[in-house]
Parts: structure tokens; sequence; C-alpha cells
């Protein structure tokens, strides 16, 4: 499983049903396809989510070391 945490919200990727899903503390607010998440990327996140990667560099680079992970992951299935 792949995951990163951005404050109090995780990102994790189950790679057994290639679903992506997003939680914030610990309850899951969205669930949803590799396919769409690698099409829409950012897209796919909650607003406030999105707002948190986008305004702190700290969180971008954390979110951009998962699209690493999740894209080498991706390839090699």
């Amino acid at each position: 499983m792949i995951r990163c945490k951005i404050d109090n919200w995780s990102i994790r990727l189950n790679t057994i049903s290639c679903k992506v899903i997003i939680s914030r503390n610990d309850k899951v607010v969205k669930e949803c396809g590799t396919r769409s998440f690698s099409r829409d990327g950012l897209g796919v996140l909650p607003k406030k989510l999105y707002n948190l990667i986008c305004k702190e560099v700290k969180y971008a680079n954390i979110y951009d070391k998962f699209l690493e992970k999740f894209y080498n992951w991706e390839e090699s299935e």
C-alpha cells in the first residue's frame, strides 16, 4: 500500500482493489479508481486538501512523492 499524510488528511493507494482512498481524521471522504486519479490528479481531491497542497510547499512535496510512487506502481502493472 502506498500512502501519504498531509496535515490531518491521508491519501492512500490500495493496490489490491486499484482504488485511491482519501481520508480525513481516519474517516473516508472519497474513493476513486486509479484510472480517474491518473487522469484527473488534483481534480479528484476535496477542495480543502487541494488548497493545502497548493498553498504549502511542504505539502506539495509530500503529494509529489506520493505521485511518483503512484506512477511507478502504475507503470509496473
